[in-house]
């Protein structure tokens, strides 16, 4: 898919190598998934797109499906759209709209909206939310976040100042609502959520047993009526792959990675097999992509206490292989300065070792300046 020099979007269809040009608009928002393009179009002052009796909305979602060619005005004005379980997701200004009979609450305010591209049917359930609580993934559902500023109390802790994020399937038209206050992003892995609650947005509990109310707590909703499972543990969910939950545990007193310190934030590795979690025993960086059950994981050299790649000194990032389903690490001896580039289809992945962190002339130019490309291959051995 392209754009022309007068911003008209140009559809390739590889299958018989045709393309197809859609109406366009200065600042297009697209989305692409399987057979649909969904983009937005401008009234510009000429017709009314959206039926609210003006001409003056500047994005109004339209649907292109190249299995037969045609485009649909949907008539929502949005700008946000997320996929999931083969629904498209997004918000709708009630004002833009023309209608204050969306979110459920009196006023005008912001609703969640939803269509089956493949139908054309609609799901407007009711739902004030303010976005979206986690990024994309095709799991079915769609993570919403709810402000009680416009609700009123939803965590049940006497106040209304909190984010609350509830979790809807499009495809039952059923809603979750954990009632449970946070306002970090939230991780979510098949059936499973991974959420950090703060302990001062919650009436001051103390979720994880330090004595004290000033930690970001993990927690885990599990399965399809997303059942809230505290884990007792502060700290921050960073990733997920396959069955895994993925988070960077703060010590708090604990020595968990055996370095005799108690400050580190080290690798929890959360599943059903292991619902209390399991400790990885290594000072976490990032999630960086995986391979079946081994997972990408960025080490942090000054804080692990050791020389991951052997470069003579403790001060690098370097890249391991967590083995998910053993609960073994490994070092793959480089020292990278940026996340690895998401998986490809030839089933590899990419990642850019640091000269210097490697304390190695890598493309042989004389210094230990530059950032050299690397690539792994799928399966890690």
């Amino acid at each position: 898919m392209t754009l022309d020099r007068d911003t008209r979007i140009n559809v390739f269809d590889a299958r018989d190598d045709s393309v197809t040009a859609l109406p366009g608009s200065n600042t297009p928002d697209l989305f692409v998934r399987e057979d649909f393009v969904a983009f937005t179009l401008p009234e510009d002052g000429a017709l009314d797109l959206n039926g609210d009796g003006d001409t003056l909305d500047s994005s109004v979602l339209q649907l292109y499906d190249a299995r037969t060619r045609a485009v649909a005005n949907t008539g929502w004005v949005t700008r946000d759209v997320r996929s999931s379980g083969g629904w498209l997701g997004f918000h709708v200004n009630e004002r833009e709209q023309g209608r204050a009979d969306l979110d459920g609450q009196p006023g005008e305010g912001t609703a969640f909206v939803a269509i089956d591209p493949a139908t054309g049917a609609e799901r407007v359930p009711g739902i004030a939310s303010t976005g979206f609580a986690s990024p994309e993934r095709e799991t079915g559902r769609f993570l919403l976040q709810q402000s009680e500023l416009v609700l009123g109390d939803l965590n049940g802790d006497g106040d209304a100042l909190d984010l609350v994020p509830l979790l809807y399937d499009a495809r039952r038209n059923s809603v979750h609502a954990p009632g449970l206050a946070s306002s970090q992003p939230l991780v979510e892995v098949g059936p499973h959520v991974g959420i950090v609650v703060d302990e001062r947005d919650h009436g001051a509990q103390d979720l994880d047993g330090d004595g004290l109310v000033s930690s970001g707590v993990l927690f885990v909703l599990t399965g399809s009526n997303a059942v809230a499972l505290n884990l007792g543990f502060a700290g921050s969910w960073i990733g997920g792959h396959s069955s895994h939950l993925f988070a960077a545990r703060s010590e708090r007193g604990e020595d968990l990675n055996g370095d005799d310190d108690h400050d580190d934030q080290v690798l929890l590795d959360w599943s059903e097999r292991t619902p209390s979690g399991r400790n990885a025993r290594i000072v976490v960086g990032s999630i960086d992509g995986a391979f079946g059950e081994q997972t990408l994981v960025t080490l942090l050299e000054p804080f692990q206490g050791i020389d991951a790649n052997q470069d003579g000194d403790r001060e690098d990032a370097v890249l391991t292989a967590y083995d998910a389903g053993g609960g073994s690490v490994r070092s793959l001896g480089l020292g990278v300065v940026a996340a690895p580039a998401p998986l490809s289809f030839f089933g590899s992945t990419a990642v850019l070792v640091s000269e210097q962190a490697q304390g190695a002339d890598l493309n042989l130019d004389g210094d230990l300046l530059d950032q050299v490309l690397h690539t792994l291959l799928q399966r890690i051995d």
